[in-house]
């Protein structure tokens, strides 16, 4: 059975003068900077960078 976690909810930011607020993140957030990274990997790939290079050098 698959389970699903909300991640984006509960995250603590803090200041420059450290003061801290929890914040909720929106959905998308995350889902965004994930679709940059995997593009990012597979046109390294396509430009024949190893799976492995490609997965450490882009994180």
């Amino acid at each position: 059975m698959r389970r699903v976690e909300k991640l984006m909810d509960g995250w603590t930011f803090t200041d420059g003068q450290g003061q801290t607020a929890v914040l909720d993140l929106p959905h998308t957030w995350n889902g965004k900077e994930i679709q940059a990274v995997n593009g990012r990997r597979k046109d390294a790939i396509a430009g024949g960078m190893s799976l492995e290079e490609a997965m450490q050098k882009y994180q």
